[in-house]
């Protein structure tokens, strides 16, 4: 039989139990877990992540690969991670608030071309997202 001082009180035991709930779908996750999430679009679930690009300097997740093969012959394109309104980590999902068609018809993504300013620059302005630079981090003075 164990000490007492190792025993739990059912108290405890509730209390644990409830904080784990709170928790719940709250922790960190690895970046691959999100391999093969379906994108959850304001209109439709379709496509799915494929893969990310990380920012070489800050060592951010960038973007998501969204592969829409299986929609469309494949097709590749990329959407900013700060799109994602949510992550369902129970339903495997990445929401976002673009439409089925605006990522249908996105720039094709190729993993061969380095993603540049340019390419970048383009990405925001078919989408129609200010460009995270552009974006003021706090008040100016």
């Amino acid at each position: 039989m164990a000490p007492e001082s190792f025993e739990i009180s059912e108290a405890n035991r509730q209390a644990h139990e409830f904080r784990l709930r709170q928790i719940k779908g709250n922790h960190l996750r690895s970046a691959r877990e999100i391999i093969n999430y379906l994108i959850d679009a304001n209109d439709c679930v379709f496509g799915h992540v494929e893969d990310f690009i990380v920012d070489d300097e800050t060592w951010r997740l960038q973007y998501l690969v969204v592969d829409t093969k299986n929609w469309l012959p494949g097709k590749a394109s990329l959407i900013d991670i700060g799109w994602v309104e949510d992550f369902n980590w129970e339903k495997k999902t990445a929401r976002v608030d673009l439409s089925r068609k605006q990522i249908e018809i996105a720039p094709r993504f190729d993993p061969c071309d380095p993603v540049n300013k340019d390419k970048e620059d383009h990405l925001y302005d078919y989408y129609g997202k200010p460009h995270p630079r552009d974006v003021p981090i706090g008040p100016i003075f």
